[in-house]
């Protein structure tokens, strides 16, 4: 009974947004497309290049039902150091000194995979960056590292782990392995470092299950080290489809729900922020979804960064989307959210 109450409860809360979505966004597209376009291409060129996103690895130990990982056979990368830091030198010479964040993640690889995690961390410590932000979901996290991020990083870190349930069976059926008890114990290993040394560390525990699942003893623990503010939990349970590469199917398998089809009404807000340096050097103009680089605006590895973002070639898709023209990937992507949706843009 809770089951079928909470397919209802989405169906409806989809419904709600999807027609909110329909009837606002194809107000402003139509009264005030070009007052809005200007405005995000100002934080296109302003806010938003204060960040960087860039994708050290595309190697992951996982196969999460709600990520394409598994479903795509990419020649696998570790970003080379020297041109790692030849990316890190030239977003900190052009960007602003406060808050500047770089993202090692959303894509599809794990940070911790990565054998040069640590010489990354000490590099971008070195050259003032404001903070390093990714997702991983810890199967790699050793005592060892835990330490060391806590004792040596804790002032730039946020991490963010991807969780997928509170006993062995739905961790199983959601991460595609069979490491619950691993991850756990790596996990609340770092939690007590985080405790002992009493460090303001940002650590967010991504739940990645079903709300019927926020249960038992690991979650009742979770929930007292979120209490005695050791910890964050964030609970997401409606995925996107990754460009239409995940199948609804697969999702409610695992009790996990797709998200609404978006109304496709100008260009995506995808497109204006940072776009992802993938691990060859390959330069997408798609924030996080576009995992086999078919919206590439750019090389790294015989391009500058700046040059990049100024591309005509960035600037061409937006303007494709605006007059309605959208790539197969962007066609099949319900990532897809529009400029002019003002529930997002206010939130932004």
């Amino acid at each position: 009974m809770m089951k079928i109450k909470y397919y209802i409860y989405n169906f409806v809360k989809n419904y709600i947004l999807k027609t909110r979505d329909f009837i606002f966004v194809s107000f402003d597209y139509f009264f005030k497309k070009d007052k809005i376009l200007k405005i995000m291409l100002n934080r296109m060129n302003g806010v938003y290049n204060n960040s960087l996103t860039l994708e050290a690895t595309n190697v992951c130990n996982a196969d999460c039902v709600f990520c394409i990982y598994g479903k795509k056979d990419d020649k696998k990368f570790y970003m080379d150091m020297n041109l790692f830091k030849k990316i890190a030198d030239e977003f900190l010479l052009n960007s602003m000194n406060n808050n500047r964040t770089v993202s090692l993640t959303p894509t599809i690889g794990d940070p911790l995979v990565d054998p040069f995690f640590i010489e990354r961390l000490d590099y971008l410590k070195r050259t003032n960056v404001g903070k390093v932000v990714f997702f991983t979901n810890a199967i790699n996290l050793s005592n060892k590292l835990s330490n060391k991020l806590v004792n040596d990083y804790a002032d730039i870190l946020d991490i963010h782990i991807s969780w997928g349930g509170y006993d062995r069976e739905t961790y199983k059926k959601v991460m595609g392995v069979d490491k619950f008890e691993r991850a756990l114990s790596n996990v609340k290993y770092l939690i007590k470092i985080i405790g002992e040394t009493k460090t303001n560390f940002k650590l967010d525990i991504s739940s990645r299950c079903s709300p019927l699942d926020y249960r038992g003893d690991v979650w009742n623990e979770f929930k007292v080290f979120q209490q005695n503010g050791l910890i964050g939990i964030s609970k997401i349970d409606i995925f996107d489809n990754w460009g239409g590469e995940i199948d609804k199917k697969d999702l409610e398998e695992a009790d996990l729900q797709m998200k609404y089809e978006p109304l496709k009404k100008g260009a995506c807000k995808l497109l204006f922020q940072p776009p992802v340096i993938h691990a060859d050097g390959i330069v997408s103009a798609c924030h996080c979804r576009d995992s086999s680089s078919s919206l590439k605006i750019g090389d790294i590895n015989s391009m500058s960064y700046t040059d990049i973002l100024n591309s005509e070639k960035r600037l061409e898709i937006i303007k494709q989307q605006q007059n309605g023209t959208f790539p197969d990937i962007c066609q099949k992507c319900n990532t897809y959210v529009s400029i002019y949706n003002k529930f997002w843009r206010e939130a932004n």
